[in-house]
């Protein structure tokens, strides 16, 4: 899923990857997760670059979401922004990437929050 992911934020240049961050936080962040054998570097990354920027946070996994709100961010999955993209007029259902990406979500009794 991930490399899908990565096709849409290639080929929609408004995406852009960001990796200027207090690094020191993400850390400071991770020490608990680490004691329990737990690696979630990608959502405190997520969740620290959106505290410095005062952005929402595009995290998938609960205890990412968790980490957002506990830092006073509001949090979606994937699929929103997908779905953004689609009611937006950004992307088309039938874009291979997306229509790969809704056949994965429907098989996987995947239907994201509300």
């Amino acid at each position: 899923m991930k490399d899908r992911v990565r096709a849409i934020f290639r080929d929609y240049t408004f995406f852009e990857a960001c990796d200027d961050y207090d690094k020191a936080v993400a850390d400071v962040l991770l020490i608990d997760r680490g004691k329990l054998g737990v690696r979630d570097r990608g959502e405190v990354e997520a969740v620290v670059q959106a505290a410095q920027v005062g952005a929402m946070v595009i995290v998938d996994d609960r205890w990412g979401r968790i980490l957002a709100a506990r830092h006073g961010r509001d949090s979606h999955g994937t699929l929103w922004v997908l779905r953004r993209l689609l009611e937006l007029g950004l992307a088309s259902s039938t874009t291979p990437e997306i229509a790969s990406l809704r056949c994965f979500a429907e098989a996987s009794g995947f239907r994201g929050k509300k």
